[in-house]
């Protein structure tokens, strides 16, 4: 190719990027493989489990809500956290993961912009969609380790990552049958994204998490990842249920009482 010929083939490639790069202010924040997250949104859930723990200190019973999969649709993710709030009596919310549709650092920025400020406090679960490209590191440099257990109200919290398929990293099933090792007296909740039955629970997976929850059972387990509200019982006796995603316009409400855990499907009108 002469020299003219590459003038004229990249002229245009050239406009094209100047064009692209022309309303940003950085275009480089648009690079699919971003990790990084701003600075006030780093190490989120450093603040959120403190405010959890605050908001049911010295209650024996309290509720909370769990909802399923936001995965891009932020607006419905808002009306929602809206609705939970309003109803004045949900101490705090879970997210049961799939907070992004492709793992990008700006579906996690828009996420947590929803999600977090609000006069309630927001967890967040990692889920499949979540490890995407670099979504993984960029969920623990927004919230924090993804496997982590905390107490709030007398409760145990276990909140795991069992995503199998996009992980890149293996599931930590010994450190989760650890933490059921550890004597509690009050009621231990696990949460986590994939549900019992779903496909990547096939084999030997699946097998060892019964396993784990045979030998130690919790009060209640609740998940996201069907887009659907199911529940079912895991060997050992351990209730479960799924959230519905955030377009199905319903979140689960958790009552916990010393001796209980139940929980309601609730829509909104």
């Amino acid at each position: 190719m002469n020299d003219l010929c590459a003038v004229k083939w990249y002229r245009p490639v050239l406009f094209v990027i100047a064009l692209s790069m022309a309303g940003c202010s950085d275009p480089f924040d648009l690079h699919p493989w971003e990790v990084d997250v701003p600075a006030e949104l780093k190490a989120l859930h450093a603040t959120t489990i403190p405010r959890i723990q605050g908001a049911v200190d010295g209650l024996d019973t309290f509720r909370f809500a769990v909802v399923g999969d936001p995965q891009l649709y932020y607006e419905e993710l808002d009306e929602i956290l809206d609705a939970v709030e309003a109803k004045g009596d949900i101490r705090f919310v879970i997210v049961a993961g799939d907070l992004t549709d492709q793992g990008l650092a700006q579906e996690f920025i828009w996420y947590a912009e929803v999600a977090h400020g609000r006069s309630i406090p927001v967890l967040s679960i990692i889920g499949n969609h979540d490890h995407l490209g670099s979504g993984r590191v960029i969920f623990e440099h927004l919230f924090g380790p993804r496997d982590f257990t905390f107490q709030a109200g007398g409760v145990r919290f276990i909140c795991f990552d069992n995503v199998e398929f996009e992980n890149e990293l293996p599931v930590q099933y010994d450190e989760l049958e650890r933490q059921l090792e550890v004597p509690f007296q009050g009621p231990t909740i696990f949460l986590a994204h994939i549900f019992p039955g779903d496909v990547q629970l096939n084999g030997p997976p699946g097998q060892r998490f019964e396993e784990i929850m045979l030998s130690h059972p919790v009060n209640a387990a609740f998940m996201g990842h069907l887009h659907g509200y199911a529940v079912g019982t895991l060997p050992g006796g351990t209730p479960w249920a799924t959230a519905p995603w955030v377009r199905g316009d319903a979140f689960l409400e958790v009552s916990v009482r010393p001796d209980t855990v139940t929980h309601r499907l609730i829509s909104l009108p």
